[in-house]
């Protein structure tokens, strides 16, 4: 049985006043007003829908999920503005309130039909109902939102450019962290009429590996993703969790880790907020209701980043393991500390990846075999490596001779040969600078080879040395 919009609408009315002009101002929270298309993604999730679409007409948007239908509840909240199960909770997603009223950036009198309700909203926050005769049904147990471009400020033809363009940009990734939602369509005036679809399977190193196609792409972007639960529960039930997202090339390839071009911190999709990670991270952050911000000192986005960075230190010996943490994996992690000054909001990352790698054996180094000019046949921690900032060094020196050379304890061994000041200036700076790893020289191994270290070492070598030189 349907609400009873009568009452709500007087309960409305009592609460926010017949001059609800006020309210207009939460339709353009958002510097991109194409924002609304995210909120109503994230419904769809919240309502546990495997598919979305969303079809743009030269009047109107049509946006169909197969989700639970709308209960009073659900009315009540999207009428209402910021309503959600806890207070102050602004990552709740599902509970309509201010995300919601972004659709007002394009519409006046939004319909909605799903299960029993049938009704439009006027003046934000008074539904009416609406007459059976005159709306489609909505999917089969599922939810229909029309979305009429009435408004005197935004012509439809704005409208429908703004919107195409919006879907049009819509990338994989948009599914990424999605639980439920495993395809989204667009299609309607002005729209490459394409098809996100999102798969799971079991990935190296203990993760996921999740791949979403996008019907005009060749090649389908993968990402290896890890998830650590917070012990608490979320508003949609369910334990809270954080996650770490890595890039991991074509979904039919065998997985290799790259950093993105960019990555914003993730809160069920991407904020306003540049992280200048190598990868992708996401939880329920604590946001400005615009979503174009994270609050930094909040407490529980500060707890989110520790177990963010504890994850992380989970995953980098499990990589390791599975062979993929490459020099090119290296270079996704928090390096710059330029990027992460302290008290920075994701500083406890770039922290956290120090002292994992100075205590643990997470850096790749160069082969035993150093003189067959070998790449990386293991890895060490920071104490026991050396740069190698002349050519030749890697093929020359042993790992025992290196020791010699140097005059140390024990074995020490290059770094891998694809670190160089030139080709990767960040890492190399970073393992110099923050992990203090020394660098060797041409002319240090000269002044340092002295005749009790030549006397020692085979004649094959000796020839190889003074080619070197």
């Amino acid at each position: 049985m349907a609400a009873d919009y009568g009452m709500i609408r007087e309960e409305n009315i009592a609460r926010y006043g017949w001059d609800t002009a006020v309210l207009d101002l939460l339709g353009h929270l958002y510097s991109d007003r194409t924002h609304f298309i995210f909120e109503l993604i994230q419904n769809a999730e919240d309502a546990g829908a495997t598919g979305l679409s969303f079809a743009l007409h030269p009047d109107r948007l049509e946006v169909r999920h197969d989700g639970r239908p709308f209960t009073e509840a659900d009315v009540r909240g999207v009428c209402g503005v910021g309503q959600s199960s806890k207070s102050g909770d602004l990552t709740s997603i599902g509970r309509f309130g201010i995300g919601f009223k972004s659709v007002y950036a394009y519409t006046r009198s939004p319909r909605i039909v799903s299960g029993g309700e049938r009704f439009r909203i006027e003046s934000f926050v008074r539904p009416f109902a609406l007459d059976p005769a005159a709306e489609p049904d909505g999917p089969a147990g599922g939810t229909l939102f029309v979305f009429p471009f009435d408004l005197d400020s935004v012509p439809a033809t704005v409208a429908v450019t703004e919107i195409a363009a919006a879907l049009n940009g819509l990338e994989p990734a948009t599914l990424l962290f999605l639980r439920h939602l495993g395809q989204l369509r667009v299609s309607g005036t002005g729209v490459t009429e394409t098809t996100l679809q999102r798969s799971v399977s079991p990935g190296p190193a203990a993760s996921q590996r999740i791949s979403v196609s996008k019907s005009s792409d060749e090649r389908v972007p993968s990402w290896l993703v890890w998830r650590r639960e917070l012990g608490q529960a979320g508003p949609r039930g369910g334990a809270l969790q954080v996650e770490i997202a890595f890039s991991a090339g074509p979904a039919d390839a065998p997985a290799r880790i790259s950093p993105p071009g960019r990555s914003p911190l993730t809160v069920y999709f991407p904020t306003e907020k540049e992280t200048f990670l190598g990868f992708a991270i996401q939880g329920p952050y604590r946001t400005t209701p615009a979503r174009d911000n994270v609050p930094a000192q909040d407490p529980d986005n500060q707890a989110f980043v520790r177990a963010t960075a504890a994850l992380l230190t989970e995953v980098l010996p499990a990589l390791r393991d599975a062979g993929l943490l490459t020099v090119s994996a290296l270079t996704a992690l928090p390096l710059d500390p330029a990027r992460f000054p302290p008290d920075s909001m994701f500083r406890p990352l770039f922290d956290a990846v120090r002292d994992a790698l100075a205590r643990d054996e997470l850096i790749p180094a160069a082969g035993e075999d150093a003189t067959a000019g070998q790449p990386a046949a293991g890895y060490r921690p920071a104490a026991e490596l050396v740069l190698a900032a002349s050519p030749g060094l890697t093929a020359l020196l042993a790992p025992a001779q290196l020791a010699g050379l140097l005059g140390a304890g024990g074995p020490r061994w290059f770094a891998d040969p694809a670190i160089t000041p030139e080709a990767t200036p960040v890492l190399w700076r970073y393992l110099g600078g923050e992990l203090g790893i020394p660098e060797l020289t041409a002319p240090a191994v000269v002044t340092a080879a002295g005749a009790g270290f030549l006397a020692a070492q085979p004649d094959a070598w000796l020839a190889r040395y003074y080619a070197f030189l």
